[in-house]
């Protein structure tokens, strides 16, 4: 009986002490883990601008890089935050930030994200702010004829020179224009075409190809030249408020200058974007 009693004993003893090694183990798993993990976890990008509008609903998708988070903004009606594909535990990794300030003057919302597991909270600064000049800009200053179509982009910038992170969804209205200024060769405003990206071997965007199926035009457009001459493109932003800004420039201009090349061997057609 006195033996029984003792292989009992040290059964029980195994037990606690194998019960103790793992508690053991995964008090130094986590301790080792979770600052590794904790660090590791980032927003995609730390403040965001976005350009006031009223007919137009702006987005920014926020994403973290590791764990599940809850998101909150302190001013919603500046800025609101809405999970995009949350798991059971109704968190996600990704959340959409949406412009949605009422007042034509710069104004800031702070985006929180917590995460679940271990309570780090990730930050960025949401900015409202109205579009004081835009710009058209473009990855070349050379556009040879018959070559690829050239990408034109649309630049904003605020009334301190600030960039504007996202302009998507915003509608523009491009325009090619008869040069007016010469520049000893012949002139032809329709020495450009603008090309829409449904009719090109080309993605852009989804929010373009959106815009583009319901004839809008985007911050994003193809040009593509089609003879010699001189062209100058014109976007004006088509959200009505900045259509009766006084003292405002709502609308950019690029001038394209045709060139032809005077190698014997190669002789080409191209146009030059000038800064």
């Amino acid at each position: 009986m006195k033996i029984f009693c003792d292989m009992k004993r040290d059964q029980r003893t195994m037990q606690v002490k194998e019960t103790q090694m793992a508690c053991y183990f995964w008090v130094l798993l986590i301790t080792v883990l979770l600052p590794s993990y904790s660090s590791a976890s980032k927003l995609n990008i730390p403040k965001i601008l976005l350009p006031f509008a009223r007919s137009t609903k702006i987005n920014f998708t926020l994403e973290a890089t590791e764990g599940c988070y809850k998101w909150s903004s302190t001013r919603p009606e500046v800025a609101s935050i809405e999970p995009t594909d949350q798991d059971e535990r109704q968190c996600s990794q990704r959340a959409i930030v949406q412009a949605r300030s009422s007042q034509p003057t710069r104004l800031t919302s702070i985006i929180f994200a917590e995460e679940i597991l271990t309570g780090q909270v990730l930050r960025c600064d949401a900015i409202v702010d109205v579009i004081n000049e835009i710009q058209i800009v473009s990855t070349t200053r050379e556009l040879y004829l018959e070559d690829s179509p050239l990408e034109l982009k649309i630049q904003a910038l605020d009334s301190e020179g600030n960039t504007f992170s996202t302009l998507a969804g915003l509608p523009f209205d491009w325009n090619i224009v008869k040069d007016a200024e010469p520049h000893g060769i012949s002139d032809s405003h329709n020495a450009l075409r603008i090309l829409k990206f449904l009719e090109s071997t080309y993605v852009p965007p989804s929010y373009i190809t959106e815009m583009e199926k319901v004839a809008k035009q985007g911050d994003t457009i193809l040009v593509s030249g089609m003879k010699t001459g001189s062209s100058k493109l014109k976007a004006k932003i088509q959200e009505p408020i900045y259509k009766v800004k006084k003292k405002k420039k709502p609308y950019a201009e690029k001038r394209a200058i045709s060139i032809k090349s005077m190698s014997g061997k190669n002789r080409h057609n191209y146009y030059m974007f000038p800064p």
